[in-house]
């Protein structure tokens, strides 16, 4: 009687474990920012000029899309338009509406002119000046910034956790210590990391 009861139970751990959602829209890999991009572009278009977009994982230490928000100007207002894809919901792309943030915004870039390639390298750049103290690098964020002359700069976040420090359970609840770097890219291309 153990022994179907046993397999029974591994059937189904194997049935929800292989069921589980894989994104390979993810910011760490060039070949998950090509996806990215190419979701961005499929969603919103080519052609739309924006002021602002934002890119966030689903979860902390993750680097896979859960929310794409973008802010263009349209008759002289600003609208946001919002993407969401995270591991227990169907995605979803929301109906525009007006936003409160960019209402000053000049200028604009459009979606296919932005360099998506910035998210491997400044990610590569980012975790060498993180150091090896450091594992498990994930980028949390990203957002594309145009100036009031159509510049872009950006600004991004990096989540790793300590070498040598694992997860560890504090009553019924599994623990993670992780840590978040802020970076910014100037208009000029140059990494800084904010304090």
């Amino acid at each position: 009687m153990k022994k179907p009861f046993l397999f029974l139970l591994v059937g189904i751990a194997t049935m929800f474990t292989s069921c589980e959602k894989i994104n390979p829209n993810n910011l760490n890999t060039p070949e998950g920012v090509t996806n990215v991009k190419n979701l961005v572009s499929e969603k919103f278009g080519t052609d739309l000029s924006v002021v602002n977009l934002m890119l966030s994982a689903s979860e902390d230490l993750s680097s896979d899309i859960g929310l794409v928000n973008v802010y263009y100007t349209k008759d002289g207002k600003t609208y946001k338009r919002t993407y969401m894809d995270y591991p227990s919901v169907d995605p979803v792309l929301e109906d525009e509406e007006e936003s409160k943030f960019h209402k000053d915004a000049k200028g604009s870039v459009k979606l296919a002119d932005l360099d998506f390639g910035m998210l491997t390298k400044y990610f590569g750049e980012a975790t060498k000046m993180i150091g090896d103290k450091y594992e498990g690098f994930q980028m949390s964020s990203w957002t594309f910034d145009i100036s009031d002359d159509n510049k872009t700069s950006a600004n991004f976040k990096i989540q790793a956790t300590e070498v040598g420090e694992g997860t560890s359970m504090e009553g019924r609840n599994i623990v993670t210590n992780f840590y978040e770097f802020e970076f910014e890219v100037d208009e000029e291309g140059n990494l800084v990391a904010d304090a």
